[in-house]
């Protein structure tokens, strides 16, 4: 990891790139890499949805000034779980498009693929439309734990 990133680093330094980032950084990874110099980490790319989530890994790297950028926002997300379909109903929305909302609303950036449906992407760029109660916001946010808990 740190021979890694010290490699980023003189790209960096040599104009090559214009930030350097990494991908599914835990909080130790972070600090390995910080205690490097800078710069540091513009970008932690990591697994992020309702049904999986690491608030304190976020929250530590937001607190260093790194950016928290969710990938695989569907991944272990049950898109037939009740409280889902119903918030979804609630706002008449898909709810593929309520646990992307979810993330965007934490000020998260969202990584997303079209795919082969155009559909899908439009329905992508429909995720301010609406915004989620607090409610709704931490009935959603519950979703991992008990996912996990199972």
């Amino acid at each position: 990891t740190q021979q890694a990133w010290l490699g980023l680093q003189q790209a960096f330094d040599a104009g090559l790139a214009r930030a350097i980032g990494v991908s599914n950084f835990a909080r130790s990874d972070i600090d390995a890499v910080v205690k490097l110099g800078s710069p540091q980490p513009a970008v932690n790319q990591c697994r992020m949805s309702v049904g999986d989530h690491d608030d304190a890994t976020r929250a530590y790297g937001e607190a260093l000034g790194i950016t928290y950028e969710a990938f695989s926002p569907l991944r272990h997300v049950d898109l037939s779980d009740p409280r889902l379909l119903q918030i979804a109903r609630a706002h008449r929305k898909s709810a593929a498009q309520v646990a992307l909302r979810w993330i965007v609303q934490q000020d998260v950036v969202l990584a997303t693929s079209p795919g082969a449906v155009a559909s899908f992407a439009q329905a992508d760029l429909e995720l301010d439309s609406f915004a989620l109660s607090s409610d709704e916001m931490a009935t959603l946010s519950a979703m991992a734990a008990q996912r996990a808990s199972r």
